[in-house]
C-alpha cells in the first residue's frame, strides 16, 4: 500500500519542498563544516581533474576548427596568407566610435589622419571592444601604402603586459625591465627578422630592405664589427630559442633577452638598435611607437604595480625622441578610457616627476560597442566556407570521415558545420528572448518587472561590452553543448539551453576556485564572464568557520545598490559589522565582482578614480568608490530567477558537509569525472539539490536578518544616518519575493514531467509514486508537513 503522501499533486509536492526550505537545520548539522559538492567529489576521486574538455572526437575536431577562426589574429603586413585569413574573419561594418563614425573605412581614415597630423594618438575603448583587432586591420591595410610610402613611417609595437611579467619573474633583471628597454630590444628583433638579417635571407619588407642596404653602406670599421657581432649573437640566440620552444618562439626570444643569464643577448639587441637609429633618421623614416597593455593591471591590490607602469609609460612618452633618436617619432597608445588621465594624475602622489608636459596632448579616437551580431556572423562564415581556412577545414573533415569508418552514427562534417551556423543564427536572439522571458516570469511571480531589453543593450550588459568575451563564449558554449550531447543529456541540443551553456562556459559543471575566478591583474579564462555570486573559499572563512558565507556576495551587490556609490573599504567594513563575514571572503568577492563587471569603479569628470577621504582603514587598496553595474543587477536577478542556473550554482557553492555528502539531497545528474560514470535523470538531481541549496539560502538569510533587527540600535550608532529604521534596513537585504514562487513553479513542472515519464514506462501509477516517496523521503517528509522556522518579515 502506497503512502497517502503519494496522492499529492505535483503542486502540493513542490509546496511541501518549499515549506521545507524554510525549516531550521539541527544543531548537529549547523556544527559541520562547509564544502561544495564538486569539491567533495573531487576529494573522493583523489583530486582527479573533472571532465571539462573530454568530447567525442568529431566534436573535438570541430572545436579546434572554430578556435582557429574565432581567435584573435595578429597584424602581419608582410605575409599575404595571414592578411587573407584576417580579412576573412573581420567584419568591416561592425566598428563604431563614440562620435558616430560607422564602419572600418571611416575609422581607418580617421586614424590615418590623426597619425599624419599629431605626434600623440590614443585609440580608446573598454576591454575586449575590438581596439587591437581594428588596429591590426589598419596596419595590414596601410603599412605598405600610406605608412611606408605616403607618411614614410616604420611602426614598432610593444605589449606593456610583457613588462609586467618580466618585472614579476624571478629570472629577470627588474632594473632593465622598463618600457624603454623593452621597446629597444623588441624593435631591434623586429628589424633583424623582417630585414632578413637573422635568417641570412632577403628582406620581407621593402622599407627594411632599404634600411639594411643603407646600414651596409654606412657602417664602417669598429661600428661594422660591433654590429656584425651583435647580429651573430642574436642569430645564435634564435637557434637556441627555436630548438626548445614549439610555439611563440618570437615572444620567447624577446622575453628571454631580459633574463639575468642572457645579458650578452640584451646588450647585442641594444647595439643593433643603436646602429639602426641614425640610419632611420638618415633615410628620413619616422618611427610610430604603438603601445598596448598598459592598463591590464588596475586599481586593486596590484595598484602599486599599475602606478609604476603609469610612471614608466610617462617617462617613455617623455623620452620617445631620445629613445628612438628620431625627431619624427610618434606614439599611438591603445588604452581604456581612464588610462590617459591616470598617466597624468595617478603618478603625482607617488613621488614621480611632473606629469606629462603641456606639449603632450593626445588626439583620441574612442570606440563604442560594435555590432556584435555581424561580427559573430563573419566568424561563423569563415569557419564554414572561407577559402582562407580551407586547410584547417580539410583537416577537420578528414578527421571526421576517418571516425565515421569506426562509428557510422557520427555526424558528417557538413552536418557538424551546419549545426554551428544554426546555433549562431539563434545564439544572440535566443539569449535575449530568454532573459526577457525570465523578467516577465519575475513580474508574474510578484517581483519587480522591467521593460523588455533590446538585443544590443542586453548583449552589452551581459558581456560588459567585451566583444572578445562574447566570441569566446560562443566557442565555449558549443563545447558545453558537445559535452552534454556526449553524455546523452536529454535536450542537449535545444536552444532553450543556450543561456545555461553560457554560464557553464565549456564545462559540464561549474567549479569555482580561488585561482579560476577573474582578477583584474591576470589573464581571464576564455569565455569566463559570469561568476557564481554565492561561491566563497571556506579557507578564507576559517576565522568564522561555522558561519555560512554563501550570501556574502549577494549582500555586497545589495548594499552597493542601496548606497549608490560607496568606497570599497566601507563596503567591506559595513558587511563585516552587520553580518560577521570574514574580511578575506569579502575582499575576494569585491576583487572578482569588479573584474567580472558586476561592480563599476567610479570616476570623476577627469576620469580619475574617486577615492574615499577617510584613510583610517586596513583595506586602503580598496578605497576607490564602487557602484552596482547593470550587469551586476542582471546577474544578481538571474541567479535567483533562472532556476536552471541556480542548480549549477548550488553544486558549486559550499554547503553543510552532511547535506552535500547525502547523495539523495545533493546530486549530479552525470558524473563530472567520467563520460561513462553514474548518471541519474536530470530532474532526479535538480529537485533535491535545489531544495537543499534553497534551504541554506532561506534559513541563513532569516538568521542574518533576525540578527541585524535585534542589533539595530548598535548598528545605527555605528553607522548614523545610514537608514531611518530597522524595517528600512531589513528591506535592503531581503531575498527577492519572487524567488520562492518561481522555484515552486519550476519544481512543480519538473515533478509533473518526471512522474508522467515514469508512469508511462512502468506499471501505471507505481513508478511515479515511488519517485515521489524517494524525493520526499530524502528530506524525511514522507508523512508530515515541515515546520517553518519563522522568516523575518
Amino acid at each position: 500500500m502506497l503512502s497517502k503522501v503519494t496522492k499529492l499533486t505535483p503542486t502540493e509536492i513542490a509546496k511541501t519542498l518549499i515549506e521545507f526550505t524554510q525549516t531550521a537545520f539541527t544543531e548537529e548539522v549547523r556544527n559541520t563544516r562547509y564544502i561544495s559538492a564538486i569539491a567533495l567529489l573531487r576529494r573522493k576521486e583523489n583530486y582527479k581533474a573533472p571532465l571539462l574538455e573530454e568530447l567525442v572526437e568529431s566534436r573535438k575536431a570541430l572545436s579546434h576548427l572554430m578556435q582557429s577562426t574565432f581567435r584573435s589574429l595578429p597584424a602581419n603586413p608582410n605575409k599575404t596568407s595571414d592578411i587573407l585569413k584576417f580579412n576573412a574573419t573581420y567584419s568591416t561594418s561592425a566598428p563604431r566610435t563614440s562620435n558616430e563614425h560607422r564602419g572600418f573605412e571611416a575609422i581607418s581614415d580617421l586614424i590615418t589622419d590623426c597619425v599624419n597630423k599629431h605626434d600623440y594618438i590614443a585609440l580608446i575603448g573598454s576591454r575586449g571592444i575590438g581596439k587591437t583587432a581594428l588596429l591590426n586591420k589598419w596596419l595590414n591595410d596601410n603599412t605598405k601604402t600610406k605608412l611606408e610610402v605616403d607618411l614614410n613611417l616604420a611602426w614598432f609595437r610593444i605589449d606593456a603586459t610583457k613588462v609586467y611579467q618580466l618585472r614579476e619573474g624571478q629570472r629577470f633583471d627588474s632594473a632593465k625591465s622598463n618600457l624603454g628597454n623593452y621597446f629597444k630590444v623588441h624593435s631591434a628583433y623586429v628589424f633583424a627578422k623582417y630585414s632578413g638579417l637573422l635568417q641570412n635571407a632577403a628582406a620581407d619588407s621593402q622599407q627594411f630592405d632599404r634600411v639594411r642596404t643603407s646600414l651596409a653602406k654606412t657602417l664602417e670599421g669598429d661600428k661594422r664589427v660591433k654590429f656584425d657581432a651583435a647580429i651573430s649573437i642574436l642569430q645564435g640566440h634564435q637557434e637556441r630559442v627555436v630548438s626548445i620552444n614549439t610555439g611563440f618562439w618570437s615572444e620567447r626570444f624577446i622575453d628571454s633577452a631580459f633574463e639575468d643569464s642572457n645579458s650578452e643577448v640584451f646588450g647585442a639587441a641594444l647595439d643593433v638598435w643603436d646602429a639602426l637609429k641614425p640610419i632611420l633618421s638618415k633615410e628620413k623614416i619616422g618611427v610610430l611607437c604603438i603601445v598596448d597593455g598598459i592598463d591590464n593591471v588596475s586599481w586593486s591590490k596590484d595598484n602599486k604595480l599599475y602606478i609604476e607602469m603609469c610612471s614608466d609609460a610617462k617617462e617613455f612618452i617623455d623620452a620617445i625622441h631620445t629613445i628612438t633618436g628620431n625627431k619624427k617619432a610618434k606614439i599611438l597608445l591603445v588604452a581604456r578610457p581612464e588610462t590617459i588621465p591616470e598617466l597624468e594624475v595617478l603618478i603625482r602622489p607617488h613621488g614621480s616627476s611632473a606629469p606629462i608636459g603641456p606639449e603632450v596632448r593626445f588626439a583620441s579616437i574612442e570606440l563604442s560597442s560594435p555590432n556584435a551580431r555581424v561580427v559573430l556572423e563573419k566568424k561563423i562564415a569563415a569557419t564554414i566556407e572561407s577559402a582562407e581556412f580551407g586547410p584547417e577545414r580539410e583537416r577537420f573533415e578528414e578527421k571526421v570521415i576517418e571516425l565515421q569508418k569506426i562509428d557510422p552514427e557520427i555526424e558528417s562534417p557538413q552536418a557538424l558545420l551546419n549545426s554551428v551556423r544554426q546555433i549562431g543564427q539563434g545564439y544572440l536572439p535566443r539569449i535575449v528572448d530568454d532573459i526577457n522571458r525570465i523578467y516577465r516570469y519575475i513580474s508574474n511571480a510578484g517581483g519587480t518587472g522591467t521593460r523588455p531589453f533590446a538585443e544590443e543593450r542586453t548583449i552589452a550588459i551581459l558581456f560588459d561590452n567585451d566583444l572578445r568575451a562574447l566570441l569566446e563564449c560562443f566557442v565555449m558554449m558549443n563545447k558545453a553543448q558537445s559535452i552534454a550531447s556526449r553524455q546523452k543529456v536529454t535536450g542537449a541540443e535545444e536552444p532553450s539551453r543556450y543561456l545555461e551553456y553560457l554560464l557553464l562556459s565549456g564545462r559540464n559543471y561549474l567549479e569555482s576556485t580561488p585561482h579560476s575566478r577573474r582578477r583584474r591583474y591576470y589573464r581571464i579564462p576564455d569565455g569566463e564572464v559570469f561568476p557564481n555570486i554565492f561561491w566563497y573559499d571556506p579557507v578564507n572563512a576559517r576565522e568564522h568557520s561555522l558561519r555560512w558565507h554563501g550570501l556574502a556576495g549577494y549582500r555586497m551587490l545589495q548594499l552597493a545598490e542601496k548606497m549608490d556609490t560607496v568606497a570599497g573599504a566601507d563596503l567591506i567594513f559595513i558587511l563585516q559589522e552587520m553580518f560577521g563575514y570574514c574580511s578575506p571572503v569579502l575582499m575576494e568577492q569585491l576583487e572578482a565582482f569588479v573584474a567580472y563587471g558586476l561592480l563599476n569603479v567610479e570616476f570623476n569628470e577627469r576620469r580619475e578614480p574617486i577615492h574615499c577621504t577617510d584613510a583610517d582603514t586596513s583595506f586602503q587598496h580598496y578605497d576607490a568608490l564602487v557602484s552596482l553595474s547593470e550587469k551586476g543587477r542582471m546577474i544578481r536577478t538571474l541567479s535567483f530567477a533562472y532556476i536552471d542556473w541556480l542548480f549549477f550554482l548550488a553544486l558549486d557553492t559550499p554547503m553543510h558537509f552532511s547535506e552535500v555528502d547525502d547523495s539523495k539531497r545533493t546530486r549530479f545528474y552525470v558524473h563530472p569525472f567520467s563520460l561513462d560514470g553514474n548518471r541519474v535523470h536530470f530532474f532526479d538531481a535538480y529537485c533535491p539539490t535545489l531544495t537543499t541549496f534553497s534551504r541554506h539560502i532561506m534559513y541563513y538569510s532569516a538568521q542574518e536578518l533576525q540578527s541585524i533587527k535585534a542589533r539595530f540600535g548598535e548598528l545605527d550608532a555605528k553607522f548614523p544616518g545610514l537608514v531611518t529604521s530597522d524595517k528600512a534596513l531589513l528591506s535592503w537585504f531581503e531575498i527577492p519575493n519572487s524567488f520562492l514562487p518561481i522555484l515552486q513553479s519550476e519544481l512543480t513542472g519538473a515533478i509533473a514531467a518526471r512522474r508522467a515519464q515514469l508512469n508511462s514506462s512502468g506499471t501505471p501509477g507505481v513508478w511515479g509514486e515511488r519517485y515521489v516517496l524517494d524525493l520526499l523521503g530524502a528530506f524525511g517528509l514522507e508523512g508530515r508537513r515541515p515546520e517553518p522556522h519563522g522568516i523575518v518579515n
